[in-house]
C-alpha cells in the first residue's frame, strides 16, 4: 500500500512538472526550422523543398533496390563484392 501511494506521488509530481515545461513557448531566438541541404523552410518555399526530399528519396530508394537485385543474384563471395564496393560495412553514403 505504501508503495502506491509513493508510486501515485511520483507521477503527480512528475506529470505536474513536465506540463509546466510543455506549457513554455520557444525563446524568441530560436534558429528556423531546416529542411533538404540546411536550406530554411518557409511556407514559400515547402514545395520546392519537399519536391527536392522526395526526388532524393527516389533516388536512393532506386540504388538500394538495384544493390538487393545484384545481392540476390549473387552466387559466390566475388560477385557479392562486386555488388557493395568498398564492402557492406564500409561503404560511404554518395
Amino acid at each position: 500500500m505504501k508503495r502506491a501511494i509513493v508510486f501515485i506521488l511520483a507521477a503527480m509530481l512528475l506529470l505536474s512538472v513536465s506540463s509546466v515545461s510543455f506549457g513554455q513557448s520557444p525563446p524568441e531566438n530560436t534558429p528556423p526550422m531546416r529542411g533538404f541541404q540546411g536550406r530554411e523552410i518557409t511556407p514559400e518555399n515547402f514545395n520546392q523543398v519537399k519536391s527536392d526530399i522526395l526526388q532524393r528519396m527516389a533516388e536512393r530508394m532506386k540504388r538500394i533496390t538495384e544493390e538487393k537485385a545484384c545481392v540476390e543474384a549473387a552466387s559466390n563471395p566475388d560477385e557479392l563484392k562486386k555488388c557493395m564496393p568498398g564492402g557492406p560495412l564500409k561503404r560511404v553514403r554518395p
